[in-house]
């Protein structure tokens, strides 16, 4: 690609501004096992096929890319899909516990 699209210096400073602090807050949720973590990958996800949307697009479209950038570009489309079935499925394996508590976890009373 020679000619640099107009909306590509946006996606960048979009990538830059909030996509890589949602990254690094994803693996802070990952390795602290945070509840919100489903949340910021939805949001992740979708920002990411949102922007390789647009940029594939515009590559396809023009025919100006050559297949190896298409092919450096494509498995981030996968990642933001990924990212975003992600955050849709519910965390398995944790009962939820607000206001009851477990039976295990009961006082045994003499």
């Amino acid at each position: 690609m020679v000619e640099k699209p107009h909306f590509l210096v946006a996606l960048v400073w979009l990538e830059l501004v909030f996509q890589w602090p949602l990254v690094l807050l994803n693996i802070y949720g990952i390795l602290a096992s945070k509840p919100w973590f489903n949340t910021t990958c939805l949001i992740y996800g979708a920002s990411v096929i949102t922007g390789m949307t647009a940029l594939l697009g515009e590559m396809l479209g023009s025919q100006k890319a050559s297949d190896i950038l298409l092919m450096m570009y494509s498995p981030f489309m996968g990642l933001g899909i990924l990212a975003l079935l992600r955050g849709l499925v519910p965390q398995s394996g944790k009962a939820p516990t607000i206001g009851k508590r477990h039976a295990l976890a009961r006082k045994k009373r003499a």
